[in-house]
């Protein structure tokens, strides 16, 4: 797992270094804080009190790591630790699931750190186990990753901030903890906490105040009335309303052996009445990777569809959750209303991967509304 080439690879690379801040257009730091004004927004935050599932996307080498959140040196964290008592090999990669923005500039990123080593010789392998910030265009496809270093403290925190200029092209952007070189051995750790990320961009905020009223609230404890038909290839699957881990949901799921398996579930046609932002959110569980139904083009996929005035369709916005969660997680999903739309769909569908036998979905609580235009 550790060629002697890693070793070079990490001392001629440039870092972005955690001490030195770039001072953004509506982001400045101050005393390792970040402030945010103007134009800025939060675009994800973690305090490690809670988990996060589906937020996050956890590799862990052979499983040798305790990867958790809990109270450490004073600050809830997320901490890593040897979990077998043992100098083994150990690698791992902590990854935000990507974060969708529009005409992003400027990002930064702050957190905290703990540790018993020096962490800033933390290194890994190409695109996988080492710190870093990734770039990535409409279709989730790489621009551009840059690593980072960060530095920490034995006895409480120590503060970082990473800031810069986002490459042009940007639609998604993630950030990564990771490492395989040196080895966390028994009684080592390194603990984060107080993560956030913020962004300069176009997208606008959302404001309550600008909301219509509710176009469409399902939590399937009935037929509402407000989707099409299901669309089930050979009827392999399942589509149900039932009671799932306690809530009423739509769960689709295959009981069977059936191995080629599509599906679409879709809304009717909502008139946007010359809305300019949507937001949906809705409650999902589901145990396997379902990001892949957000990126397809074409056929059964999860999207938001616009048409125009004759009905004829003139964009699609992707719509990903994660999957592979241990309860059901919520969603958001806010964007712009293309110009000369007149009105949208929303579908939860997917082709690949297939939903295998074992494998299910279950959503709940979709909440569609629509705003005026403008951010506040």
């Amino acid at each position: 797992m550790k060629p002697v080439l890693i070793l070079c690879m990490a001392a001629c690379c440039a870092f972005l270094s955690a001490q030195t801040v770039t001072q953004a257009n509506g982001l400045s730091a101050e005393n390792g804080t970040l402030k945010t004004s103007g134009s800025a927004r939060t675009l994800f935050a973690d305090d490690f009190t809670t988990a996060k599932d589906g937020s996050w996307k956890i590799g862990n080498y052979q499983n040798r790591l305790k990867i958790e959140r809990k109270m450490y040196e004073g600050k809830q964290a997320l901490v890593i630790t040897n979990g077998i008592g043992k100098a083994m090999d150990t690698a791992f990669d902590l990854i935000v699931q990507p974060l969708e923005v529009e005409n992003l500039t400027q990002y930064s990123i702050t957190f905290s750190a703990s540790a018993s080593f020096y962490t800033e010789g933390l290194a890994g392998r190409k695109l996988s186990s080492q710190n870093r910030i990734v770039f990535l265009d409409a279709n989730q496809k790489l621009i551009k990753a840059e690593k980072f270093r960060f530095t920490s403290v034995k006895k409480g925190y120590k503060a970082n901030v990473i800031s810069g200029t986002a490459p042009a092209g940007t639609k998604y952007i993630s950030m990564a903890f990771g490492a395989d070189i040196p080895d966390v051995r028994p009684g080592n750790y390194i603990a984060i906490a107080d993560l956030k990320i913020c962004v300069v961009d176009s997208m606008p905020a959302w404001n309550d105040k600008n909301a219509t009223k509710d176009v469409l609230f399902d939590d399937f404890s009935k037929d509402s009335g407000a989707w099409k038909p299901f669309k089930n290839y050979q009827n392999a699957l399942k589509i149900e309303r039932k009671k799932h881990e306690g809530k009423s949901a739509l769960v689709i799921s295959n009981a069977g052996a059936v191995k080629d398996t599509a599906f679409t579930v879709q809304t009717k046609h909502f008139d946007l009445n010359g809305a300019a932002q949507y937001r949906i959110t809705f409650d999902l569980h589901a145990n396997y990777w379902t990001a892949d139904y957000g990126k397809a083009k074409r056929g059964s996929r999860s999207c938001v569809i616009f048409y125009g005035i004759t009905g004829k369709m003139i964009a699609s916005h992707p719509v990903i959750y994660h999957g592979s969660t241990k309860s059901y997680k919520t969603y958001t999903v806010n964007g712009k209303v293309p110009a000369n739309a007149a009105s949208f769909t929303l579908c939860f569908g997917g082709d690949s991967p297939d939903v295998k036998p074992g494998k299910f979905i279950a959503v709940t609580n979709v909440k569609i509304q629509l705003a005026a235009a403008g951010r506040k």
